[in-house]
């Protein structure tokens, strides 16, 4: 699946809009199926930084 910019800020703008700063349980965006939000979500967490001790290099 190749990556979608757009998706990826209407997902990005969906939860800056949300009032308590999480994401939601569950994501729908309108004209994009289930799998294609999840791998995207996918992609968007592996920015994360490394809390974990074991992780850090």
């Amino acid at each position: 699946m190749k990556r979608d910019m757009e998706l990826i800020r209407k997902m990005i703008l969906m939860l800056e809009s949300e009032p308590n700063g999480y994401a939601p349980n569950e994501i729908n965006i309108e004209g994009y199926t289930p799998e294609q939000i999840g791998y995207h979500a996918y992609l968007l967490n592996l920015g994360r930084p490394r809390i974990c001790r074991f992780c850090a290099r």
